[in-house]
């Protein structure tokens, strides 16, 4: 779905989607690896571990959630706003060597 402004779309959800969907991995993924291989870990460390992987994980999901929602997709120029021209560099008055 996409929202529309004057010249400005966002359709930015699913990339909000599949953000959201890798953090929430993330954080089950850390969670069950450190479980997993970590059963010989101090139970300090194993909870320090669990906790920055959840931690990363929302880091990731919200971050992916705000940018996919917030950044516009098109940005398109109206009649009230022309397309910009290439601009012609202006001769470097330095390089220019005076006639002789």
């Amino acid at each position: 779905m996409n929202v529309s402004g004057d010249n400005v779309r966002f359709g930015g959800r699913p990339v909000a989607i599949i953000g959201v969907l890798a953090g929430l991995a993330m954080m089950l993924g850390t969670t069950a690896l450190v479980l997993w291989l970590g059963a010989s870990l101090h139970w300090g460390v194993q909870v320090t571990l669990i906790v920055l992987g959840g931690l990363g994980g929302v880091v990731v999901a919200g971050i992916s959630a705000f940018f996919g929602l917030v950044i516009p997709t098109t940005v398109e120029s109206g009649p009230d706003r022309p397309k910009t021209q290439p601009v012609e560099p202006k001769p470097d008055p330095q390089s220019a060597s005076p006639a002789q």
